[in-house]
């Protein structure tokens, strides 16, 4: 299971990461010893891991993800990598085919350096104290509602790219089902770039849900089964097959029998 942390722990935690992406304060460098290029990663990826981790504590990032996100290259996020494992700050496997790199942070270490320094920095415990405030301001006792919390945090850092938002207008009174399912994809593929791209992202979502009887947890579904099963997805127009597979498979299911149903890649 992963490492729960208390409303308190959170905010301090999370408070030398940054909530808008990529932002390092100081004292998370001195805890990757000085090594700022560790840093940047690890700021990173408590930014994306408070949204994507699954209840384990893992979460998948690809290169080209952290490289558009960091400006780091492959070497870079290697070496980073390394420093932060040597740190026990974070564990690394390879998964599944194509091979992803799945991560999971050791937030209790983390925060332990974390703190190590801000002791030693008097303005930087101030700036603790203060998150441990504004964390309290905005969410309340930490005693009660954590979990709340937890959901309405990530509903607000999945919030569609602005590209996406703007052409949400094209599909009409299905907008409220197609940005539900468009936010869930958003956890496996990167958004598309420019307008003429969002569009077609847009019109592809839309074709999944269709194809699933508008069942966005079918969606998702389906975009796991996929990815267990190494197919190689690139985007919503590539999981309409595997929908249409697993649709096959519960009509069959329900026409022979449970006991005679046919096996197959998602059984």
């Amino acid at each position: 299971m992963g490492e729960t942390l208390s409303g308190v722990e959170r905010a301090a935690l999370y408070g030398a990461a940054g909530v808008q992406g990529v932002w390092v304060r100081p004292e998370l460098v001195r805890a990757c010893g000085g090594d700022a290029g560790a840093a940047i990663v690890l700021a990173q990826l408590l930014y994306m891991g408070k949204v994507h981790e699954d209840d384990s504590g893992f979460f998948f990032v690809t290169t080209e993800t952290l490289e558009r996100m960091t400006g780091m290259g492959y070497r870079s996020q290697r070496r980073a990598f390394r420093r932060l494992e040597a740190l026990g700050f974070a564990e690394t496997e390879l998964r599944g085919m194509p091979r992803r790199r799945w991560v999971r942070l050791r937030k209790r270490a983390i925060l332990e350096a974390v703190v190590g320094e801000e002791e030693k920095d008097g303005a930087a415990a101030g700036e603790a104290d203060a998150a441990r405030e504004l964390f309290l301001e905005l969410f309340g006792d930490e005693r009660g509602g954590q979990e709340a919390e937890r959901k309405e945090i990530k509903t607000e850092l999945r919030a569609l790219p602005p590209v996406l938002e703007r052409q949400l207008r094209t599909v009409g009174p299905r907008e409220a089902i197609v940005r539900r399912a468009a936010a869930e994809l958003l956890d496996f593929f990167d958004p598309p770039d420019g307008p003429a791209g969002a569009r077609k992202w847009l019109r592809d979502v839309d074709r999944c849900l269709k194809a699933a009887e508008d069942d966005v947890a079918e969606v998702r579904a389906a975009v796991v089964d996929g990815l267990h099963a190494g197919l190689m997805l690139k985007g919503p127009g590539s999981v309409i097959g595997v929908l249409q597979a697993r649709a096959a498979r519960r009509r069959a299911a329900r026409e022979v029998g449970p006991r005679e149903a046919p096996g197959g890649i998602f059984q």
